[in-house]
């Protein structure tokens, strides 16, 4: 889950943490501006740049990593849109 983003970086929840400077490779859907026509994804390439543990025992822990690089990738029209 998504907690912060911004060009060069982003703050996410998971069940499993990573080492810090372990490199990643992220996939974020663009929300779609024109109905029927395709969306994109973002791929992108960093690294864990920092932990934090959970704060309650309901909670999951953060990771924040760096968005290094960046590319845009073009999805499908939707069919029948």
């Amino acid at each position: 889950m998504t907690d912060n983003i911004s060009r060069s970086g982003v703050l996410f929840r998971t069940t499993e943490t990573l080492e810090e400077s372990t490199p990643l490779e992220m996939h974020f859907a663009l929300p779609l501006e024109v109905p029927g026509q395709p969306g994109a994804l973002v791929a992108c390439r960093g690294r864990i740049v920092r932990t934090v543990p959970a704060d309650s025992p309901d909670a999951l822990p953060a990771m924040a990593a760096t968005i290094s690089r960046y590319r845009f990738v073009r999805r499908k029209a939707l069919a029948g849109a």
